[in-house]
């Protein structure tokens, strides 16, 4: 034709052997629709924002491989990680362009953040899981810095890259958590292919939403990219050690301390003495991990048994409140007026133990700072209980439920099940119709009945910000559901509803999209499964690491307030005022998982093999910290009412402590800690708890003390005999056809199980994988050989059929010299510069894949369409054939 331009013509070749990298440019671009099945109903709109033209449900399979990263930021969970009231100041300082200086080396993102005159230099992870900031702003969460940095990239991650990157700069990203997720998503294993893919896609049309599949209100969720939310991290970061000595010990002080440790300073400059200051400190507290009691050694005793109890009674990575420091001395000291909290405050400060400190989480007061205590895994010395007073009378109890599964094997009956039919979760409540521009109901659930009843409480104008309003403490599971559940496992209802909780915490489970309802779409319920990825993982992992993983989560990370829902029914319910702006259900979760660390840490201080008479231990607890339920928020943020009612109870009153936190104490006691096997119990009936004894895998928990973070196979010991799991018929790994095999997990297999990952495709059932043209090639991109393939089965007992070795040869053979494409088409020019002309004067280039002469280029299928109209109108008259 008149323009040069030949009628692009469609290919149709089946499988391909092609170069490196290739293929995946291709592949997913040309069918949009491959993974719409299996990423139903998921929300993508942080998706399409982040990067815009990307197929969403690829990315979605990468991040249910890779986990989260900052790609998924949006405004809720950035103001979830730093509070409201920094995210506010945050979005002001973004505004009004102070983010300044942004680098990003693929596996931390950097900015200046100008504030105030003064220069902040916040910075996070790409997996977001990590931030810090030079600012000494006073929050419950990450600084408004932070948070300003975090806007930023969600406005223009790009931004954050260097413009004209050195090699050294390429070679460090595609080394980064960053490459390995664009090479991921792209499918490439060059990460300039990958770049250059990615700044093709940024030009796109953004994808679109995947179908829905019809239901009668049941909706199907799909948890690849939808998680389960956690509670919030309360940890504050400490001001580091040299620092804090350098500020509180002149020269002399500095040689008292160091006598003290037995350290021979040498040197006479300050600085050589707080290195050496320092390092002493640091070593001692690395020796807690063997034994707790030497952070103690030379104190007096009165000194002593306050830092027992003041460790036992909060986190020691949070700072100590005066009000709480003063409570505990007084009860040790029985008000000897000879002995004054300042005095012993001070003598720890000199012994560097504890020190003031400007950072506060919670509510208004003067606060104390730890001595860097995080190399002690957790391994502190805590308070014991008096003997006398908590030993039960009688010693012949009746264990309660002495016939349920260890947790390990209730677990997996109850993983089992939902892999094989899955279950409901409830959908959440019908919010207010006012609730999207109502601060105090728009993160949370509630009852648009006592919404409405607040909002008309004061008839033109707002509401008392005191005002309190319920919280639900609803069920995960419908009713249905649970019944289904216990058919197929032979648990309990309460059981069943606490073990789901637990594996989605541990993002075991699909996730519901927590935003539907909002956006207009109101289900009865959701239907969820078991997450192919997380599950093959969880099963190849050993039991003493599965049972760390689930009691980490139990105590660190569980938003579901399974025991405070147990023991509020027909006692109390919870109440929030509606002015605590910087309360979220991830900060009042938060508050739960810190309940849970400190009955955990109370326990260790009671003997072990005996039966601990609960009344008198209950009594205990309330005398030594009856406020123990409010950690980051005080108890104008939150409390306890009485059922129907928002007026709050009087905990200061035992009766009220006894029906409030003490009922939810005992709650932990007779569920999850008696089926996680910590403990047994007796008298759990109407009466109540009577007694309990700590078992013998509590003694283990003391034993492994802060190697319980540990997620690396054969760091922690052996479970207990009575703990650990019933051992498995494992199933042999059998080839189901010559491409097919099943693989089901196993703690021996992890490495095996990577390695089938990196040859092959999941197939449609879980733990089976299959061979296709497409994965050999990835394989063989890779440098894995057929050899290297064969021995892997044989050594696992499953030799490869000779169907699968004939294919994996011939694409070997033909590896790197061969291109055959899918479903893509070819426009050929009649001369050198018509491709050059249309790439200038039309979007060809952006859907250029391959070029492969000066009059031949390969381009997507569902691009044709759309080219040829864009050549029409500009006046091309290209055929097609």
């Amino acid at each position: 034709d008149e323009c040069g331009a030949r009628a692009p013509q469609r290919q149709g070749i089946p499988e391909s052997t092609m170069t490196p990298g290739r293929r995946s440019d291709i592949l997913d671009l040309t069918d949009d629709s491959l993974y719409l099945d299996e990423f139903e109903d998921v929300n993508l709109d942080i998706l399409a924002a982040q990067i815009p033209g990307l197929p969403p449900q690829r990315l979605l399979r990468v991040l249910a491989e890779q986990g989260g990263n900052a790609f998924l930021l949006n405004d809720e969970l950035v103001k979830s990680i730093c509070g409201a009231r920094a995210c506010a100041k945050g979005r002001k300082l973004f505004s009004s362009g102070a983010v300044a200086g942004r680098s990003f080396d693929g596996n931390m993102v950097k900015g200046i953040v100008v504030d105030g005159g003064h220069s902040q230099q916040p910075h996070f992870t790409f997996r977001a899981d990590t931030f810090d900031c030079t600012c000494d702003e006073l929050g419950i969460g990450a600084c408004s810095h932070i948070a300003a940095l975090m806007l930023a990239w969600m406005e223009h991650w790009n931004s954050f890259l260097p413009e004209h990157p050195t090699r050294d700069e390429l070679s460090g990203l595609e080394h980064s958590s960053f490459g390995q997720f664009l090479m991921a998503i792209f499918e490439v294993n060059q990460f300039a292919a990958a770049l250059q893919r990615l700044a093709r896609l940024q030009a796109a049309p953004g994808a679109r939403a995947a179908a829905r599949l019809p239901g009668a209100g049941m909706e199907r969720a799909s948890g690849t990219a939808v998680y389960w939310p956690s509670a919030a991290s309360i940890r504050t970061t400490s001001l580091p050690l040299k620092q804090t000595i350098e500020s509180e010990f002149n020269t002399a002080q500095l040689r008292e301390l160091a006598r003290w440790l037995g350290v021979k300073l040498k040197g006479n400059a300050k600085s050589a003495y707080i290195d050496q200051v320092a390092a002493a400190l640091s070593a001692r507290t690395a020796g807690l991990c063997e034994s707790p009691d030497a952070l103690l050694a030379g104190l007096p005793d009165d000194h002593a048994a306050f830092v027992r109890r003041a460790l036992t009674a909060r986190d020691y990575f949070l700072p100590l409140p005066r009000n709480l420091a003063n409570a505990l001395w007084t009860q040790l000291i029985n008000r000897d007026p000879d002995k004054r909290l300042a005095d012993m405050l001070d003598a720890l400060r000199r012994r560097a133990i504890l020190f003031p400190t400007h950072i506060y989480v919670g509510y208004r007061d003067v606060y104390y700072q730890w001595l860097p205590l995080e190399a002690s895994g957790g391994n502190l010395p805590l308070m014991s209980w008096p003997r006398g007073p908590v030993i039960a009378r009688r010693q012949d109890f009746r264990p309660a439920g002495a016939d349920i599964p260890h947790f390990l094997d209730a677990l997996d009956l109850l993983l089992n099940a939902v892999m094989s039919t899955g279950t409901e979760v409830r959908a959440r409540l019908q919010p207010h119709a006012k609730a999207a521009s109502t601060a105090w109901l728009k993160d949370w659930e509630h009852d648009d009945v006592e919404a409405d009843r607040l909002l008309n409480s004061r008839p033109g104008w707002v509401p008392n910000p005191q005002s309190g309003i319920g919280v639900p403490l609803l069920p995960t599971l419908l009713s249905e559901s649970v019944i289904r559940l216990q058919n197929q496992t032979g648990l309990s209802g309460p059981h069943v509803e606490f073990l789901f909780e637990v594996a989605a915490s541990l993002q075991l489970i699909e996730a519901p999209d927590p935003y539907a309802a909002v956006r207009g779409k109101s289900p009865a319920g959701w239907h969820v499964g078991a997450r192919a990825s997380a599950m093959e993982e969880w099963f190849a992992l050993t039991d003493e690491v599965k049972f760390a993983r689930a009691w980490n989560a139990w105590r660190e990370r569980m938003s579901f307030a399974c025991e405070v829902r147990r023991a509020a029914t027909g006692h109390f319910q919870i109440t929030r005022a509606i002015g605590a702006r910087d309360l979220t259900p991830a900060g009042l979760a938060a508050e739960w998982c810190s309940l849970r660390r400190y009955v955990a840490r109370a326990l260790q201080g009671l003997p072990g093999n005996q039966w601990i008479s609960w009344p008198d231990w209950r009594r205990l607890l309330n005398e030594f910290y009856p406020d123990c339920a409010w950690t980051v928020f005080g108890q104008d943020n939150w409390w306890f009412s009485a059922p129907g009612k928002t007026a709050r109870l009087d905990i200061n009153r035992p009766d009220e402590w006894k029906r409030t936190i003490g009922a939810v104490i005992e709650a932990m006691l007779v569920e999850p800690l008696r089926w996680f096997g910590i403990v047994e119990t007796a008298g759990a009936g109407e009466q109540g708890l009577e007694a309990f004894r700590l078992t013998a895998l509590h003694d283990w928990l003391g034993l492994v003390g802060g190697r319980l973070e540990s997620s690396a196979q054969g760091a922690l010991p052996e479970l207990p005999a009575g703990a650990a799991a019933r051992p498995r018929q494992l199933e042999a790994i059998a080839w189901l056809d010559d491409m097919q095999w099943r693989l089901p997990p196993a703690p021996d297999r992890a490495e095996f199980i990577a390695f089938a990952r990196r040859i092959a495709e999941p197939a449609g059932t879980p733990f089976t994988y299959r061979l296709t043209p497409l994965s050999i090639e990835q394989a063989l991109a890779s440098g894995i050989t057929l050899d290297e393939a064969m021995r892997q089965f044989e050594a696992h007992g499953a030799p490869m059929p000779a169907p699968a070795q004939a294919l994996f040869r011939s694409i070997a053979e033909r590896f790197g010299r061969v291109r055959i494409y899918e479903a893509l088409t070819i426009v050929q020019f009649t001369d050198d510069y018509a491709l050059r002309e249309l790439s200038a004067n039309t979007s060809l280039a952006q859907h250029i894949i391959y070029q492969i002469s000066p009059r031949a280029a390969v381009v997507a299928d569902s691009a044709v369409d759309a080219l040829v109209e864009e050549m029409v109108a500009r006046g091309y008259t290209p055929g097609v054939l």
